[in-house]
């Protein structure tokens, strides 16, 4: 297997992995808000900062494979073509490549399905949240600063 191969199917495959990690820690996340708990909640969104960052990373490295032959063929010839004899090992790494490029563009996808739906989540929730406000402050008598008794004074208390 050439080396250019192998350090793009290893960058392929770290990819794929922190795809997998970010479609777990958006999950993990949003059950940890269901359930109130703001620490793992913080814990779950620094993790999915650092996958973030760390994906930007890899997709700068394998941006600089772009160019190079082997990504050119991975992604352009199809395998049913016949190949030289000679590139057996080529061949099975072209095949191995495009299967991890499949694959991480799955897991991208499961990763970007689930933000949506935590994200739609997530505004259900802050309507829901607001509902509540204004009925427990219609029925609880908790008025806004500038509608409260306190602040307002009495009628007497005025100067006109």
């Amino acid at each position: 297997m050439p080396q250019d191969a192998a350090c793009l199917i290893s960058l392929l495959n770290q990819r794929l992995r922190a795809f997998e990690s970010l479609a777990a820690e958006v999950s993990a996340g949003q059950q940890a808000c269901v359930a109130l708990d703001i620490e793992r909640l913080q814990l779950h969104d620094q993790e999915k900062d650092r996958l973030c960052a760390e994906l930007r990373r890899l997709d700068e490295e394998i941006a600089a494979f772009r160019n190079s032959p082997v990504y050119e063929e991975a992604l352009g010839r199809p395998l049913t073509e016949s190949q030289p004899s000679g590139n057996m090992a080529d061949t099975e790494s072209l095949q191995r490549i495009r299967k991890v490029l499949q694959d991480s563009e799955e897991a991208r996808a499961e990763a970007a399905r689930r933000n949506q739906t935590y994200a739609a989540f997530l505004r259900r929730a802050r309507s829901n949240v607001t509902v509540m406000i204004n009925v427990v402050s219609h029925c609880l008598g908790v008025y806004p600063p500038w509608l409260s008794p306190a602040s307002a004074g009495s009628p007497w208390e005025r100067s006109y």
